[in-house]
């Protein structure tokens, strides 16, 4: 099971060290990961699940930089997406989200 964990990691581009840093929670990398995007601040809350699981709730961002977001968490930090909602937002371009990660 875990050289299959490799192997898709590998296509995708992302390292098995790079996905699970023993003792890295995933709440740590996805706030620095909204910091990154601009996607924290107002609108933005987080809740950590456990080490492995985080809750988002975003509201009125950008969609590309939410998309660009979870690109950087599935290549980086092995993170996937097991729940999203998503509507558009008042202002063209943005949405609101809720999403749960998961690695």
């Amino acid at each position: 099971m875990q050289s299959r964990r490799t192997e898709i990691l590998n296509l995708r581009g992302a390292s098995p060290a790079a996905a699970a840093a023993p003792g890295s929670s995933l709440h740590t990398a996805v706030i620095a990961a909204l910091k990154q995007f601009q996607l924290d601040g107002a609108g933005a809350t987080s809740e950590e699940k456990d080490k492995n699981s985080v809750s988002l709730k975003l509201e009125g961002k950008p969609f590309d930089a939410l998309a660009q977001f979870l690109a950087l968490m599935e290549t980086q930090h092995a993170a996937l997406a097991t729940r999203m909602d998503m509507k558009p937002a008042a202002k063209p371009g943005a949405v609101d989200a809720q999403i749960t990660l998961e690695r």
